[in-house]
């Protein structure tokens, strides 16, 4: 789950830099407005998608990579770490998540209800088939969904602008957008990207609506508008607010702002290579660390490629996990070969020559057409530790050979191993 989490917070993270850098300024409205709507929503799902064929290109698709296998004693961290979930266990920490996604949901709550007292007490009105109403004693000025709330003491030319820019922001559904962001600072409270995601489109859409605008009204009587207002409405993050005083001098700004070159728009092409870049890593990371097998690289390695553990027909089983197949299998044997090692890996042999804390063993072997342990390589910091581990795997009882089309085949195999002395 931590790294599902840190997974969104860093693609986000990416794709909002990269908004920043490369969008942010250009007049393509629109399409910035899809870019962030996108690129809120990919981290959350990219992460749940896992290619297996991309895992075949990037990692090395001769050897089944097995998960660590810890032997000694726990370091002082995991002994903390375990003392402290175990005191705060996983149902606490979702109770806890509840707990505070219940407050958001709550103050989103609140906030509607805000509106819905606040749609009480105004007068309606009906303009050009769009819903006014306007607020007793208030200078207020938004819009949300398709209501727009205007006070009454605002002047009928501040008006005839105003109405006119809300009416945009209805027409284009930009109370969706803010929903959709408050739902995820709701839903994902602990992530403070979604905030600035939010107040990235709270910009943009004043900038669509301005442009727009500006079509209907004259330009330069809109701009002296915006500078002399001084008004505020009351922060309500998923409605369309016309007075904004951090936004007025950018929305000026823009507004005379040249439009972006046609040929801009390529930049936006840039997504796609970090999105397949996204899907490679995701497709090839797993929870469990996985084997360093850069270790074994040189020119010296005894082992010998067969095919890819990917286009067998079965996988070597053990004694034990006959009568099992497929994922079944390969976790079957997996939990075999660490159980085998955990009880035959000779502690009091090696421990002193072995550093305190942690040591890494990085291990490859083959079982070989026969179903025998061959082609042991090890390596570690300290020689002894390599000697014992070879020797452990060599050890390993003879199972039965994978299978390819009916013939038996040689099947290679990766694992480390943590070898931890406090």
């Amino acid at each position: 789950m931590f790294h599902y989490i840190l997974q969104i917070l860093v693609f986000q993270a990416i794709f909002l830099i990269a908004y920043d850098f490369l969008h942010k300024k250009d007049t393509f409205f629109s399409l910035n407005r899809f870019y962030l709507l996108i690129t809120s929503a990919i981290p959350i799902v990219l992460p749940l998608f896992r290619i297996d064929h991309i895992k075949e290109i990037f990692i090395d698709p001769y050897s089944i990579h097995l998960s660590t296998i810890l032997i000694g004693q726990k370091s002082k961290i995991d002994v903390a770490t375990t003392f402290f979930y175990n005191s705060f266990d996983l149902n606490n920490w979702f109770l806890f998540y509840c707990t505070i996604t219940l407050i958001m949901l709550c103050l989103f709550l609140k906030k509607c209800s805000h509106i819905y007292q606040l749609k009480k007490r105004a007068q309606q009105e009906t303009y050009n088939n769009y819903n006014i109403y306007v607020l007793p004693n208030s200078t207020e000025a938004f819009s949300f969904l398709n209501i727009i709330f205007l006070g009454d003491q605002l002047s009928n030319t501040e008006k005839e602008h105003i109405i006119t820019h809300e009416v945009i922001h209805v027409k284009e559904r930009h109370s969706l957008d803010l929903i959709w962001f408050q739902l995820l600072k709701i839903f994902f409270w602990f992530n403070p990207i979604n905030y600035i995601y939010q107040s990235r489109m709270i910009t943009l859409h004043e900038y669509m609506a301005d442009k727009k605008s500006v079509i209907t009204v004259d330009k330069k009587s809109y701009c002296k508008q915006l500078l002399n207002n001084t008004f505020q409405t009351k922060g309500v993050e998923f409605t369309n607010q016309f007075f904004q005083h951090s936004l007025i001098k950018k929305r000026i700004i823009m507004l005379q702002k040249s439009k972006s070159r046609p040929i801009s728009k390529l930049k936006y092409l840039g997504i796609l290579p970090v999105i397949l870049i996204m899907l490679v890593y995701v497709s090839c990371s797993q929870e469990q660390p996985t084997s360093n097998i850069e270790s074994f690289s040189d020119k010296n390695s005894t082992q010998k490629k067969d095919i890819p553990f990917t286009k067998l027909d079965k996988y070597p089983t053990p004694q034990n996990c006959k009568g099992t197949t497929g994922e079944e299998l390969k976790k079957c044997v997996s939990s075999e070969i660490r159980t085998f090692v955990n009880t035959n890996f000779n502690v009091k042999a090696v421990e002193q020559y072995a550093e305190i804390g942690e040591n890494r063993i990085y291990v490859r072997f083959k079982i070989s057409k026969t179903g025998k342990i061959v082609d042991v390589e090890a390596r570690a910091a300290i020689s002894q530790l390599e000697e014992e581990a070879k020797r452990v795997i060599r050890s390993i009882p003879k199972m039965q050979p994978g299978e390819k089309d009916g013939q038996t085949v040689g099947v290679l195999y990766s694992m480390p191993i943590k070898f931890i002395i406090n």
